[in-house]
C-alpha cells in the first residue's frame, strides 16, 4: 500500500470515501495476485470478501481466508502468513495537519472523523491480526516520531529500523544497482560511465545509518526517472526532473 498515491480532499466525507476505496483496492490487488490459492475465482473473492462494513473487517476476512488456505493447501506449506508493506504512512495525517487551509482556522482532530476512525480501525485490526499470528510482519516507511506515538499499541512488537546498518541500503539505490542498469541500456563503457558519473554527482550522498559509516545511496525516484529517459533515448534533465524530490541546490548531502 502506498499512501502517497491517495488524492485526498479537505472535504472529510470525500476523504473518507477515497481512503476506503484505496484500502479496499489494495485488498483487491492481493486477491488478484493470489486468487489461485484462495479459491481461484477473483471476482467471487472480491464479491464475498470485500463488503460494505469497512476495510478493517475486509482485512480480517482476507487474513482468515489466507490462514484457511495455508492449512488446506500443500503448496503453501512453507508460508507463514501475510506480510503488510505500507509506504508513506504519514501521508494521510500530514495532509490534514499541514494543509494551508487549516492554518489559522478551527482545530480539527481528524482522528475523530470518519476518515480518521477508518484509518485507525484498519491499523488496529492489523495489530490484532499480527498478535494472533495471521499477519507475520508489517513494514512501514514514512512514519515520523510524532506518528509513532499514535501507534503505541504496536510498541510490544515493533522495531524502528531507520538507522540500522543492515537495512541502510533499502532506502535508496546503490552504485552497483545503477551500474548494472546502465550496462543493460548501453554496451559502450564510455557511455554508461559518463551517465553514472552524472548520477553520482547529483543524486548520491544519502546516508541512513546513525554513528556508523555505510555506503551512501542514490535517490530512487529521481534515478529511475533519469534511467527511463535514457531508455526512451531522450536527454535526461538531471537537475530538473519532473518527479524529482531533490532540491535544485543539492548535490551531495
Amino acid at each position: 500500500m502506498d499512501f502517497s498515491k491517495i488524492n485526498l480532499s479537505l472535504d472529510l466525507t470525500e476523504a473518507h470515501e477515497t481512503l476506503t476505496k484505496f484500502l479496499n483496492s489494495s485488498l483487491e490487488t492481493f486477491y488478484g495476485t493470489y486468487a489461485a490459492y484462495l479459491g481461484g475465482d477473483f471476482a467471487n473473492l472480491c464479491r464475498r470478501k470485500i463488503g460494505r462494513m469497512g476495510p478493517n473487517l475486509n482485512l480480517w476476512r482476507c487474513a482468515l481466508s489466507v490462514r484457511h488456505a495455508i492449512e488446506q493447501d500443500e503448496r503453501l506449506a512453507g508460508i507463514k502468513g501475510i506480510y503488510v508493506l505500507a509506504n508513506e504512512y504519514d501521508a494521510l495525517p500530514n495532509y490534514f495537519l499541514e494543509s494551508p487551509e487549516n492554518i489559522g482556522g478551527p482545530e480539527i482532530d481528524w482522528r475523530d472523523t470518519a476518515v480518521g476512525r477508518t484509518f485507525e480501525a484498519f491499523w488496529t485490526t492489523t495489530i490484532s491480526l499480527g498478535s494472533e499470528g495471521n499477519i507475520r510482519r508489517v513494514f512501514i516507511t514514512g512514519i515520523s516520531p510524532f506518528s509513532l506515538s499514535s501507534l503505541d499499541k504496536l510498541s510490544i512488537w515493533t522495531r524502528n529500523l531507520t538507522f540500522y546498518r543492515d537495512v541502510a541500503g533499502l532506502c535508496g539505490l546503490t552504485y552497483s544497482d545503477l551500474e548494472d542498469a546502465l550496462k543493460e541500456i548501453y554496451k559502450d563503457p564510455e557511455a554508461y560511465n559518463g551517465f553514472l558519473s552524472e548520477l553520482t554527482n547529483i543524486f548520491n550522498g544519502y546516508h541512513f545509518c546513525e554513528c556508523e559509516t555505510v555506503e551512501t545511496v542514490y535517490d530512487t525516484e529521481t534515478c529511475l526517472e533519469y534511467l527511463q529517459r535514457l531508455i526512451e533515448r531522450k536527454t535526461p534533465e538531471a537537475r530538473d526532473l519532473e518527479n524529482s524530490e531533490v532540491s535544485e541546490q543539492s548535490t551531495l548531502i
